[in-house]
């Protein structure tokens, strides 16, 4: 199977929401032409992320008291296609909120498809012997946080076995949501466990 053709697309737009307050947002998102039923869940994942904002963060916004907001609130939501071969498409999205003393987030979510059936797939149908294949990463990930820089991770990380993923050029990465196994200054932490590691119980070509 060739490589699927691959595109980002974006929509945004600007509220106002008082004399010296408006709030900008900008979402970008993966568009597969060949795959119309793929494009489609990205487009009502962005359709619903915009519902958002409208019914409930715009209302909760103008709730708070005046002159509690002011200045630019920005919304911004990225994304980046991964992996685009062997049948298979990854990708993330990460949407970043300022909206000042409302709240200030940030969150990553992905996908992986098989391009055949636009069907998503999780670890069991990427890989036989999941079980296996979930104590690497639990393991790759329990030596990277236990040799990382002092304050770089928690000392006790509740959870060391991510349910999210995104397949990669160079290995299967793994990530966390911000303060969860760090603070939440270090971003999203993200663990590479390489292609090499995984060959054994791949389904797929590598």
């Amino acid at each position: 199977m060739s490589e699927p053709m691959t595109a980002v697309r974006e929509t945004g737009g600007e509220i106002a929401l008082g004399p010296s307050c408006r709030l900008t947002y900008h979402l970008r998102y993966p568009f597969l032409p060949e795959q119309p039923a793929i494009s489609r869940c990205y487009l009502q994942y962005v359709r619903l992320y915009e519902q958002r904002i409208h019914t409930r963060y715009l209302p909760d916004l103008q709730r708070m008291p005046g002159g509690s907001l002011a200045g630019d609130l920005t919304i911004e939501g990225s994304c980046e296609i991964m992996y685009a071969q062997n049948g298979l498409f990854s990708a993330f999205m990460d949407i970043y909120e300022d909206l000042g003393p409302y709240r200030r987030t940030l969150g990553r979510s992905s996908a992986t498809w098989d391009l055949r059936s636009a069907r998503q797939l999780g670890l069991a149908q990427l890989f036989r012997s999941p079980n296996a294949v979930r104590r690497i990463i639990s393991g790759r990930i329990g030596l990277e946080l236990a040799g990382g820089r002092e304050g770089c991770y928690y000392p006790a990380p509740p959870a060391r076995q991510p349910r999210q993923f995104y397949l990669s050029e160079g290995g299967l990465a793994v990530y966390f949501q911000p303060n969860t196994v760090a603070p939440a200054s270090g971003g999203i932490p993200t663990f590479l466990i390489p292609w090499d590691d995984l060959r054994p119980y791949a389904k797929f070509p590598l």
